[in-house]
């Protein structure tokens, strides 16, 4: 809030969001536990190991903008019966910020760790097609699963992952890929659905989506994470999706509570910035200049910062507008 981290307006509204929430949100039936808080976001080091680059076989200590988003999805309880307050988390940033890496992690944490404990949770990664599924999010959760203690837990196939049954009373959950292609897309009885890079859903996925949406009627405490970069002018889900929760944060600036069950973190550079200029790179990319790195970002902007259309796919992908 002081400006030591650079950040855009829409990152600030969700901290002050936040904020404020400590302040009021008792009286709209919500309180903040920060042991369950502490302990979620201490689960990625302790249980899950980094899969890719200089980071493989690493504990994975969440960044502060993961850390942000895990201490408050599972910090905020509802009053009336404990459950996590939010059912729909929204995060959205430039590429190479890590979004399938952490949403691996909440697959993992979901299927084995969610608090309460959900019995026979279903945790499903989607996208498009399965196969896309398979390939990113739920490939790299089989690779954390396979290099973190998590692995004695578990059942790791190329297709699913299972937890191992403790007794024959409790049953097992499980983890998989599906996409608008699966021959399961209607028996759905979801505890938690990661939508991954939303921006690539086209209107014959809406169907798909509508049906992960009312999937979990059956369960205490379901999770929608929505993962994804900026969208074109066939995005329409995604600019849907972006519209609502832009307006979830302004709320703050307009006191109007659009989605109290719903954890927005959208990050982008604002209106009149540059975004070619190196001090706004942090206000799309949370994560910079660990990842994405200075020099790759240099490069794409060196070689992009030419004719209009490259000029364009730089500021979608890298400034997230």
């Amino acid at each position: 809030m002081d400006g030591t981290i650079t950040s855009g307006r829409l990152v600030k509204l969700a901290v002050r969001r936040y904020l404020d929430d400590l302040e009021s949100a008792g009286e709209r039936g919500f309180y903040f536990d920060a042991k369950i808080a502490q302990k979620s976001v201490e689960f990625f080091p302790l249980c899950l190991r980094h899969t890719k680059g200089r980071w493989h076989r690493k504990p994975f200590d969440p960044t502060p903008s993961q850390a942000f988003v895990l201490w408050q999805l599972y910090g905020w309880r509802r009053i009336t019966d404990d459950c996590r307050r939010f059912g729909k988390v929204y995060m959205s940033m430039g590429r190479k910020n890590g979004k399938s890496e952490f949403a691996a992690g909440v697959s993992l944490k979901q299927l084995c760790f969610d608090h309460p404990h959900e019995n026979a949770a279903e945790v499903y990664n989607v996208a498009t097609k399965e196969d896309q599924a398979r390939d990113i999010v739920f490939r790299q959760a089989r690779l954390m699963a396979q290099l973190g203690p998590l692995k004695s837990r578990l059942q790791i196939m190329m297709k699913s992952i299972r937890t191992l049954q403790q007794d024959k009373y409790q049953p097992d959950s499980i983890l998989k890929p599906v996409g608008s292609d699966s021959s399961t897309s209607d028996g759905y009885d979801l505890s938690t659905g990661v939508l991954d890079e939303i921006h690539a859903w086209k209107k014959r996925h809406h169907s798909l989506y509508e049906k992960l949406t009312t999937a979990g009627g059956a369960r205490e405490q379901e999770l929608l994470l929505i993962i994804t970069t900026a969208g074109d002018e066939e995005s329409e889900l995604w600019e849907r999706l972006d519209t609502h929760h832009a307006r979830v944060l302004e709320g703050v600036e307009t006191g109007e509570i659009v989605s109290d069950h719903s954890l927005s973190f959208i990050a982008t550079i604002d209106e009149d910035d540059d975004p070619f200029d190196p001090a706004n790179w942090p206000k799309a990319n949370p994560n910079y200049p660990e990842f994405p790195s200075h020099a790759y970002l240099e490069k794409q902007a060196a070689d992009m910062n030419g004719q209009a259309e490259t000029r364009n796919t730089f500021i979608r992908y890298h400034a997230n507008r």
